[in-house]
C-alpha cells in the first residue's frame, strides 16, 4: 500500500488559522498565483469559455426550448407538476398534457424562472447551475479516493475539464438538456454511495440520500437515470470484496428507497398515478415497441467511442511525453483498482441502453463524468511528475497565459450576449412576426409547417404565440412557409415583413 501524505484542500488553505479579510485576501492571492490555483483556473477557465458565452446567446436545440417553454408555463401556474404544459395545440397519444419525460426536471426549472423572470437567458443560467454542481461532486468523488494521496489529491480539475470537453456533454449544457439535471442527481447518489462504502458513520443516512437521488434522476428522465444502483455491485467486483449482505443490503436499499417512494406517490396521489402511467405505457413502452431510431444495437458504443476523441486525444498527448510502461509503473495496485471501477461503473450506464433500438447520444451524458475520472486517474500521476519539474519562467508564462485566457472569456461572453449562437434566420422571423402580432396569440398554418418544431419553440418560448395545425375558420393569421405550396384561405392580406423563411397572413376586416 502507498504511503499517504496528507495535504490540505482548497478551502483549508486559504481559511487556515481563521485569517482576518486582508490575511484571507493575501492567502488567496498566493493560491491563485500558485500552481494548484492557476491549473484550477486554468480548468475553470477552459468550461466557461465552452458555456458561459452560450449562457447569454440566443439560440438553442429545439429540444431544449421545448423544456423551456413547459418550465416557464409551470412557474406561471399553466399545467401542474404532474401534468405539466406545453401549448394548447401539443397532443400526443390524445393527451393534451406534456407527458414526454417525468417532470421533476422542469419544476426545478420553474424555480430559476420564478426567481430569474422570462429572460431568454433562465434556462441558460439553469444548465449553468447545474454544470457547477457537477462539478462540486465531481470533487466530493475525487476527494474520497484521494485526498491524502498527495499526486493525486488536487487534480479533481482534471477530471472535470476532461469531463466537460467532450463534445456531447459541452453541447447537452447548452441547450438545456434534461441530462443536465439527471448528471447532478447520478453524481450525487454516487458521492453519497461511495461515503457509505468508505466511511464507516452515518453509512444509513448516506444510502439514503443515495437512494433518494436515484429516485430524483428517475423523475426527471425515467430508466436510463437507475444506473447508479450498479454502483455497490461494480465497487464489489473491482476495488473491494465485500459481504454477500452488505453488497445485497446496500444494492436493495438503492432499489427499495425509489420503490416505496414511487408506491407511496402513486397510492395517495391519483393525479400522479395517471401521469406516470401514460409516461410509462404511452410513451416510453411504445416508443420502445415501435420507435426504432437505430438498426443496430451497439451503435449508443461506438457513438460512445467517438464521443471520447478529446479525452482519448489527451491520453495519446501524454503517452507521446511519457512512455506507455511507465503509466502503468506509476499507478500502484489500489489506484488501478480504482480506475477500473469508474470505467466499469461508467459503462453501466451505458450498456443496459443495448436493450433497445431507442438510442441517442445523449442518454448516455450522466455516466460521462465517470470515464473522465477513470482517465484523469490514469493521467494523474505522470502530470503531477510534469508539474512539479515545470520551469518556473514556463510557468509564469503559462500562469499569464490563464489569466488572459480568464478575462478574454468574459469580455467575449460580454460582446457577444444578447446576439444569436443559432437559428439566425428563424430567429429573425420570430421577433418580427411577435413584434408585429403582440403575445398570446394562436396563429394557423398548414400541417407541414406546425412541424417545423425550431419555429413553433421560438414563437412560444419568446411570445407565448401557439401555432394551430389546419384552418378552423375563425383564425386571425396564418402563417406559411415560403417554400409551402398550400393554397391561402380567402380574405386574407399578407403583412410585409421582409421574413426570411415564413410569410404572415391577417384577415380582411
Amino acid at each position: 500500500m502507498q504511503k499517504r501524505v496528507y495535504r490540505y484542500s482548497f478551502c483549508e488553505q486559504i481559511l487556515s488559522e481563521n485569517p482576518s479579510p486582508f490575511a484571507l485576501i493575501h492567502n488567496l492571492a498566493v493560491f491563485m498565483f500558485g500552481k494548484q490555483g492557476t491549473f484550477i483556473l486554468f480548468a475553470f477557465t477552459l468550461i466557461s469559455a465552452l458555456i458561459l458565452p452560450a449562457c447569454f446567446q440566443h439560440g438553442m436545440f429545439m429540444d431544449g426550448i421545448q423544456y423551456a417553454v413547459v418550465s416557464e408555463n409551470l412557474a406561471e401556474g399553466k399545467g401542474s407538476f404532474w401534468y405539466p404544459y406545453l401549448s394548447s395545440s401539443w397532443n400526443k397519444m390524445g393527451e393534451n398534457a406534456f407527458l414526454e419525460h417525468p417532470p421533476l426536471s422542469y419544476a426545478l426549472q420553474a424555480g430559476f424562472f420564478k426567481l430569474l423572470g422570462e429572460g431568454f437567458y433562465v434556462e441558460k443560467i439553469y444548465g449553468l447551475f447545474m454544470c457547477f454542481l457537477c462539478i462540486c461532486f465531481i470533487y466530493g468523488i475525487w476527494k474520497i479516493f484521494f485526498k491524502q494521496q498527495s499526486a493525486y489529491s488536487n487534480y479533481w480539475w482534471l477530471a472535470a475539464a476532461l469531463w466537460f470537453i467532450t463534445p456531447s456533454v459541452c453541447w447537452s449544457f447548452k441547450n438545456n438538456m434534461i441530462e443536465n439535471t439527471v448528471s447532478v442527481f447520478a453524481l450525487a447518489s454516487s458521492f453519497f454511495c461511495l461515503k457509505a462504502l468508505c466511511q464507516d458513520k452515518n453509512r444509513l443516512l448516506f444510502l439514503i440520500l443515495s437512494g433518494f437521488c436515484v429516485f430524483a434522476g428517475s423523475l426527471s428522465k425515467g430508466i436510463p437515470a437507475l444506473f447508479p444502483i450498479a454502483l455497490v455491485l461494480c465497487y464489489h467486483f473491482s476495488i473491494q470484496k465485500i459481504s454477500l449482505q452488505k453488497l445485497l443490503g446496500y444494492t436493495l436499499t438503492l432499489i427499495l428507497i425509489p420503490a416505496i417512494l414511487y408506491a407511496i406517490i402513486i397510492s395517495t396521489n391519483e393525479e400522479a398515478k395517471n401521469s406516470l402511467a401514460f409516461y410509462l405505457k404511452s410513451r416510453l413502452l411504445e416508443r420502445i415497441n415501435s420507435e426504432h431510431i437505430v438498426d443496430n444495437r451497439f451503435s449508443v458504443l461506438w457513438w460512445l467511442v467517438t464521443d471520447e476523441f478529446v479525452d482519448l486525444g489527451v491520453l495519446l498527448l501524454m503517452t507521446l511525453l511519457f512512455k506507455w510502461k511507465s503509466f502503468k509503473g506509476q499507478l500502484n495496485s489500489d489506484n488501478k483498482k480504482i480506475l477500473w471501477f469508474f470505467f466499469i461503473y461508467g459503462l453501466s450506464g451505458v450498456v443496459p441502453l443495448c436493450s433497445t433500438h431507442v438510442q441517442r447520444a445523449v442518454y448516455f451524458i450522466p455516466a460521462l463524468p465517470f470515464f473522465s475520472i477513470a482517465l484523469t486517474v490514469f493521467l494523474a500521476g505522470h502530470l503531477n511528475e510534469l508539474i512539479k519539474k515545470l520551469d518556473d519562467k514556463v510557468f509564469r508564462i503559462f500562469r499569464t497565459i490563464v489569466f488572459i485566457g480568464a478575462i478574454t472569456v468574459l469580455i467575449i461572453t460580454f460582446l457577444l450576449a444578447g446576439t444569436d449562437s443559432r437559428d439566425e434566420e428563424i430567429l429573425h422571423d420570430v421577433r418580427m412576426i411577435g413584434a408585429s402580432i403582440g403575445k398570446g396569440r394562436q396563429i394557423s398554418t398548414d400541417e407541414t409547417t406546425y412541424l417545423d418544431w425550431d419555429f413553433q419553440f421560438y414563437l412560444l418560448r419568446y411570445y407565448d404565440d401557439t401555432l394551430i395545425g389546419g384552418y378552423k375558420n375563425n383564425e386571425i393569421f396564418i402563417i406559411h412557409r415560403k417554400s409551402a405550396s398550400d393554397p391561402i384561405p380567402e380574405g386574407f392580406e399578407e403583412l410585409k415583413l421582409n421574413l426570411n423563411k415564413y410569410r404572415l397572413f391577417k384577415k380582411l376586416n
